[in-house]
């Protein structure tokens, strides 16, 4: 995989997970470490559900992509 698409997907992830972070109605918790834990989990989670579609659309591309260059 590329570097850069991955990059942009953590970004896209931690973007989305602050967004969500603010627009959250819950009371905040007062200890800063507990809310940055929150948005970090968020993003790694937010990450990972983006990064499996990706992987596997890169995979299937080199198939086909192989798959047509053999023919």
């Amino acid at each position: 995989m590329r570097q850069r698409p991955v990059f942009y997907i953590l970004c896209f992830a931690l973007a989305l997970s602050l967004f969500g972070f603010f627009i959250d109605g819950d009371v905040r918790e007062p200890s800063i470490w507990t809310n940055i834990f929150e948005v970090s989990m968020m993003s790694i989670v937010i990450f990972g559900m983006l990064l499996v579609p990706y992987g596997l659309f890169v995979l299937v591309g080199n198939l086909l992509r192989k798959n047509s260059l053999a023919d």
